[in-house]
């Protein structure tokens, strides 16, 4: 029990696709990516799937932390309009990029920490001290989230990559790869 947050990497990939979009899709056909995401699962035929959603998401787990009460303030203020209700806060590459940021200006320095990522209290929030809980916390962030970015970095100069190919063909023949990066992030916590 206690303060736990957890950030995940998002994919969103068309579910479904139709030739002919003036056609009304009483027979979609599922996409590769759905395919292979069911059979990964194991998920049944059977199963009753609603063709009007043409999107399906990939949740993959980035972070977890345990009662990081600074990181979870930061967040819930900067990107949560101050609401801290346990709902999923939406993030993109630049509020990670900003999370960095704000982690990097603290550095190691006391003053700094408390002026910019403060510990807060809340219930089973954990320690409002700036103690060696929080620097660790502090470097678990720094690390995570410069793993994610350099890895949202390359598979963007690898798509670019692609495509530019694909610009250089004729446009019968073109065939844009699927990006490979996150779509999106999602941060929530529980306590």
């Amino acid at each position: 029990m206690g303060l736990d947050m957890y950030l995940d990497g998002v994919f969103s990939k068309k579910a479904y696709f139709q030739e002919d979009r003036s056609v009304p899709m009483d027979d979609p056909v599922k996409s590769e990516s759905l395919k292979l995401a069911l059979a990964s699962i194991d998920f049944p035929d059977s199963v009753p799937l609603d063709f009007s959603y043409r999107h399906f998401e990939v949740r993959l787990p980035i972070a977890c932390w345990r009662k990081a009460n600074q990181i979870h303030k930061y967040v819930v203020d900067n990107f949560g309009k101050g609401v801290d209700d346990q709902n999923s806060i939406y993030l993109a590459n630049e509020h990670l990029k900003q999370i960095l940021d704000v982690v990097k200006k603290v550095g190691n320095d006391p003053v700094k920490a408390e002026k910019l990522l403060p510990p807060t209290e809340g219930f089973f929030f954990g320690s409002q001290e700036i103690d060696e809980y929080y620097w660790q916390d502090l470097a678990y962030t720094k690390e995570v989230i410069e793993k994610t970015l350099a890895y949202q970095k390359e598979q963007a100069r690898i798509y670019k990559e692609a495509e530019l190919k694909e610009y250089q063909k004729d446009r019968k023949d073109r065939t844009f790869p699927d990006p490979k990066g996150f779509d999106s992030f999602r941060y929530r916590a529980s306590w």
